[in-house]
Order: C-alpha cells, then structure tokens, then sequence
C-alpha cells in the first residue's frame, strides 16, 4: 500500500513539475499578438510572385484576407502575423500540393455554415502541412476536403463562443482526406471534431475540450487514436460505421452532456480499445450493434472504467464484445442494459482472466490467492434492473429507498432480478495501473499540456479509492465509528436557502421559469399551488436532483457544486417514503446506520413523532399517518437545520392529517428551515409564515398569510341544514377537503 502511494505522489509531483516548464502556446512558446498596423510586406503579392518549392518568411503584423495559396510553397510566420478576414468568407484557402503554412494566427472567417466558411480550407491540396497556427473568431477551424496525406499539428484552435454551441463550426473537420495525422492540437469550445470518409487518420497527443462531439467518426476506418485528453465535452468520441479503430492510451473525462458518453459505438467492427482512463462520464462506454458484422469481436482491455454514472451502457442486441483486465471502480451503475431486456453473447473473460468490479472487491474471497475470486461476479442489484426499463427512477439513485430496496433484495432472493453479466474470473485487485497509462517523464515538453490538465479531482480520487478498494477493511472501519456515536450529531444553526432566477425545462415543457424567493434562518415557507403548477419541481431543485438554470445557495453553498454537503443539512419527507417491510424500530434503525447515528436516537425519535407503542410492529399493520410520522423521523435522524415536505399529508385522513401537522408544527419551536409544498388553505394558516404563490411554473408573489387571503378573495360562507345524525359524517367529510365547518 505505502508502495503505490509513494508512486501516485510520484506521478502528480511529476506532472507538476512539467507544469513549470509549459508555457501557453501550444508549441511551448508564449502567443503573440503582432504589431497591429499594415506591415509593408503584402502577402497575397508575395504568394503571386512566388514559385513551387518557394519558403516565404511572412513577418509580424495584421495581413488582410482572404487569401489563396495556389502554389507548393511554405509559409513561415515570424512573430506570429495575423491574417483577418472580413467576416465575408474563408480566410486562407490552400488549393495546391505540398504547401506548409505555419506559425500565424488566422481570424476572422464568415459564418455561414452552408458555405463552409472556415480560417484555414484545405481544397484538393494534398499533403498539406498546417503547424503552430491559432485559429480564432472563426466559424469553421481547419477543414481539409479531398487532401489526402496532410499534417494538422500544434494548433490552437478556438471556437467562436459569441455562437451558440449548436451553431459553431468544426474545430477540425476531414472529408475524405485519407492518411491525415491530427497531432498535438488544443481544440477547445468548438462544436465537433469530425472525420467523414477518411482512412488511416492517425489521431494523437490531442486536448480536446468544452464542445459537443470531442471526435465524431463517420464511415472512416483503420484510424489509430492514441494519447489524447477529450474532456468537458457533450460526448467524448462517437464512431459510426467506422471499422478497425484502434483507440489506447486516451483520457475521456467529464464529459455530461445529455447522452454524455465517453466513447459511443453504433455500427462498427473490430474495434480495439486498450489501456484507456474513462473518467467521471454520464455513460463510460456506450455499445449499440458494435460490432456490426456476425464473427467480428471489439476488444476492451486493461482500460479504468471509473466515477461514471454507468460503466457500460448496452442496447439488448449487442453482442461480440470481450471485456478482459478492465477494471470498473465506484461507478454508480457497473452496466446497464438500456430499455430492458437480456444482454447475450458478450465475454466478460478471456484466458482464465476477468475484470475488477470495486463491489466485488467488497465481499468476494480468493481462498488460493491466485488472484481470481472463487465464485463468479453477477451484476443483479434489482433497483438497477428498474432504472433500466424506466430511465426516469435514476433520480432516485442516493435515496434511502434504494438502500432499503437492495437490502430486501438481497434478503429475500425471491425479489432477486436475473443478472445482466456474469463474470466467471473477477480480479481480485485491479489489473490497471493508472500512472502507467500516463506519459512518461522523458516525453517532448510540448506534448505536455494536455497531461497536465488531466491531473483532476478524478484522478487523484482514483488513487484514493483504488488504495480503499483493494483493502476493504477501511470501509468497515468506518462503520465501526459510525455506531460508537452514542448521540445525535449537533445540529448546526438554522440555513437560509435563496433561490434565485431558477427556471427548468422538460423537453418543451417549461415547468419553472425564473423563480426567485429568499427564505430566512427559522422560516416556514409554503409552496402553494394547484398540481402542475411547478412545486415539486422546485423541491427536486432544492435537493439537487434536477439540474436547472439558476443559482440555488443553502447556508452559502451552491446546492449543484456542492450537492452532498447540501444534502446533509436537508431532511426530506416526500408524499410517500417506500420502506422495507420491517418492523418501525428496524427499518428505523437500517436509515439510522445509513446516516451514521446509533439505535439511542432511534428510540429518541420513536418517541417524539409517537411511535413508541407501534415501534415493534410490521410496517404492514402501521396506518398511513403513522407510517407518514416515520418517515418524518426517518428525515429528523441526522437533526438537519432544514426541512423540506412535498405535500406530505396528500394521503392521509382527517386525523392522522391533524396529528401529522401538529407534529411539524412543533419543529417550528426548534429553529429549523422548512419548506413544505401544499394546495390546502388549513396546512398552510398552521405551519407558514411566508407562501410562495405558483402557477404554471411562475411565481404569483411571496405573501403573508393574510396578504395571501386577501389576494385569493374573501372566504365565503354557506349555511346547510343536516340531519343531527349525519352531522358528524359530514363535517369529517368538509375536513377531507381543507374547508371548516360551525354548527350553530
């Protein structure tokens, strides 16, 4: 262990000395603007004049484009000249052999993608050479059409960020340029990087950062993709119907947009992916119909598959696919099969060797120390089998219901689902050494940029939870602390929450817009509405479950940047809290392990919601108040400072809705922050001192109690005549609906 420590920190000491050395430019030298008056060089009189085979040296300065480089010659710029174009079309368009055009900054191109406007089109210009430029304010970056054999390296390539994502052009874009090497490029907040029709590409020591498809492959196959950091985009790379792609030695990292995949695959045969870090994406590797052809086989091996929401994401019809020395470290789902259904013919061991699997890590046993567990990993966890059918439940993923869905699982086998992938060899430790997959020390400084950026949080926490994965006894160490606490943890003050401009969208549906509304340390704030009108929206908000646009701070902490630490200081009651079906102290006491507070508390909080004579029956035989009041104290384990309800008496009667109410209403005594969603005018006079009014998604107003009557209108009052033996039934019933009845 002191071993592998002593050589991460190795690693990052390494990469932080190389950082010293680097400065901006891509080539190791710092970016310079030139002299910004006409120089009395003319360029395009000087590429009129020349002949093939002619080096013109082109001297600092601002040099207007368009310009068309009709002849085999090489551009040198000194003190990085710039040519600008005047926002009307192409700025430098190569249209013969063998040119060389290095060391400029290109601006300036039109922006009209239909016409290709781009700084730099390579047009039937084969063997070109494009190095050490830095393309800026530009629609298209560097396109090559029908140039075969060209060079791409060393390029700073920025995309135009006035444009929507969307409507950029192409950082890199080849058409039918077979034979081209993209090397040592920084291409960032660009659209795609896209590669149509084009054989034999070599792809590498590339920084491709903040776009929307990091490398698209369209029918371009037999390329080699080597030493690259793709990061921050919408997808990492996506091959389409692009064959014998051999793809080693990258970093695919942070890459969340919608599909967010690190590497996607639709339609490809014998793809090779080896020795790759997978880092921290919605999906690590994504797999439909790959490989395409009966016979052909993708090869995955030796890459760390780690921090993803899923490692490996299937369409059921895939098959062909070997999975060998992987290892798949603290993803939230190891694979998933998307839309249901059964994943067949896919190998999850070659020659007697498996993959790593950081849960079985946890509870496997290697009795003769080879290396291999004894019995077979299975990927059966139920609640992911649910999640793949009905993609909707993953907002779930952190709730204590999942926990408690597992649990009975794993209980009672009957509730077990069949597993989606069996592993027959599992590693016992992890095959993949992550310094390994790194560059190492000796490599040129001007490929060092890129490494550099890739020392993330990822990664150091990849060391981390490799060193805790290999030895288990850490986790139960942890446990162990966690039930010698004897009492309930102090609660900090009160949280102040400000929710400002928060709008979320579903697809075309607009459920909140630019909601607003600052809550004070102690308040109780209603949230009122009738459904639809955008309350559990900006509930699932508060929580950080939804991902909206806005800002929302609790206690001073930005709830999507700092979400778990949020979370810990929110206790929530939904409608209805599913639990296990244990008795009320057990299934108490399973939450209570969960949040790393012992069985005194249990019994203290028993107490307070009145649950102390029911704590030892099954949770079938409770009523729906009192299951309600115990997942109030399922909320109230951790003693939060806030306490968030979303409409959590909707299912309840008359009474337990009494009894519920008073109970919250003596948490208001204590000090604590509670937001609570609801459509009845009684649950809002007894617990709020503010209400947020919603309709459509919009805010109506913040008001009083009593500016809130008002603005609804005066109560109005009706006189009925009841039998005196249907008095009673009748004012249960008046209850049922939120309206108060006399008799006179």
């Amino acid at each position: 262990m002191m071993r592998r420590c002593a050589a991460w920190l190795v690693l990052i000491l390494t990469l932080v000395q190389w950082g010293t050395a680097v400065a901006d430019g891509v080539s190791g030298r710092p970016l310079q603007s030139g002299v910004q008056n006409q120089p009395a060089f003319d360029l395009r009189t000087a590429i009129a004049n020349a002949h093939d085979g002619d080096v013109i040296e082109v001297p600092g300065g601002v040099h207007p484009g368009p310009i068309v480089i009709d002849k085999s010659i090489t551009l040198i710029g000194k003190d990085r000249p710039i040519v600008t174009g005047d926002r009307s079309g192409t700025v430098v368009t190569i249209t013969a052999p063998d040119v060389t055009l290095e060391g400029f900054i290109v601006q300036g191109s039109g922006r009209q993608p239909d016409q290709n406007h781009s700084a730099i089109f390579a047009n039937h210009a084969p063997r070109a050479v494009i190095r050490h430029n830095e393309v800026r304010e530009s629609l298209f970056g560097i396109y090559l059409a029908d140039s075969p054999g060209g060079v791409v390296d060393y390029n700073l390539i920025r995309g135009d960020t006035t444009l929507d994502l969307g409507r950029r052009g192409d950082g890199l874009r080849l058409w039918e340029s077979d034979y081209t090497t993209l090397s040592h490029n920084q291409v960032l907040e660009s659209r795609d990087v896209v590669l149509w029709y084009s054989k034999g590409l070599k792809i590498h020591d590339n920084v491709i950062r903040r776009g929307r498809y990091g490398i698209h492959f369209m029918y371009s196959a037999d390329a080699d993709v080597e030493r690259n950091l793709i990061t921050d985009n919408s997808i990492g790379v996506f091959l389409m119907y692009s064959d014998e792609v051999n793809i080693r030695r990258n970093i695919f990292q942070h890459n969340r947009g919608p599909s967010g995949y690190g590497l996607g695959f639709k339609d490809n045969d014998g793809a090779v992916i080896e020795d790759n870090l997978i880092l921290d994406n919605r999906v690590g590797i994504f797999l439909d119909n790959s490989p395409f052809t009966p016979g052909s086989t993708g090869v995955f091996r030796n890459n760390e598959v780690s921090f993803n929401d899923i490692g490996v994401a299937f369409m059921p019809s895939t098959r062909g696919n070997v999975f060998t020395d992987n290892a798949f470290r603290e993803n939230q789902e190891q694979v998933a099969i998307q839309g249901g259904g059964v994943l067949r013919r896919n190998d999850w061991s070659q020659a007697g060797r498996g993959n790593f699997w950081s849960d079985y890590a946890q509870r496997g046993f290697d009795a003769d120390g080879d290396g291999v567990g004894d019995v077979a990993y299975e990927s059966d966890r139920l609640f992911e089998n649910l999640v793949d059918g009905h993609s909707a439940l993953r907002v779930f993923i952190y709730s204590p219901a999942v926990q408690a869905l597992e649990f009975a699982a794993e209980t009672f086998p009957v509730a077990k689902p069949q597993p989606k992938l069996k592993d027959e060899y599992p590693l016992m430790s992890s095959p993949v050494d992550p310094q390994k997959l790194l560059p190492q020390a000796e490599a040129p400084v001007s490929t060092l940029p890129m490494w550099l950026a890739s020392l993330s949080l990822t990664t150091v926490a990849l060391a981390a939870i490799g060193v805790s994965a290999r030895h288990p006894r850490v986790r139960d160490r942890r446990v162990t602390v966690a039930r010698s606490i004897d009492a309930a943890p102090a609660r900090s003050a009160a949280a102040a929450i400000s929710v400002q401009g928060v709008s979320k969208r579903f697809g075309a549906h607009l459920a909140l817009k630019n909601v607003s509304v600052d809550i004070e340390p102690g308040e109780s704030l209603a949230l009122w509405g009738a459904n639809g009108a955008g309350k559990t929206t900006l509930i699932k908000s508060l929580l950080g479950v939804h991902h909206f646009d806005g800002s929302i701070t609790l206690a001073g902490l930005d709830v999507r940047k700092h979400g778990r630490a949020t979370r810990q200081l929110i206790g929530y009651v939904p409608q209805e809290l599913a639990f296990v079906d244990l008795s009320a102290r057990a299934a108490l006491t399973f939450y209570a392990r969960l949040k790393r507070v012992t069985a005194r508390r249990v019994d203290d909080l028993l107490k307070q919601v009145g649950l102390s004579e029911h704590a030892d029956k099954p949770l079938g035989a409770l009523s729906g108040g009192m299951k309600q009041r115990l997942a109030l104290a399922a909320a109230l384990l951790a003693d939060p400072p806030v306490l968030i309800l979303d409409e959590p008496t909707a299912n309840l009667d008359a009474a337990a809705r009494a009894d519920f109410l008073a109970l919250v209403a003596s948490l208001r005594s204590d000090g604590r922050t509670i937001v609570f969603s609801s459509h009845r005018m009684d649950e809002v006079q007894a617990l709020a001192d503010r209400v947020l009014m919603l309709k459509d998604g919009v805010s109506q107003g913040l008001f009083t109690i009593n500016e809130l009557l008002k603005h609804l209108g005066e109560p109005v009052t009706m006189r009925l005549q009841i039998d005196a033996a249907q008095l009673p039934d009748v004012i249960e019933k008046l209850k049922q609906v939120g309206l108060s009845g006399q008799v006179e």
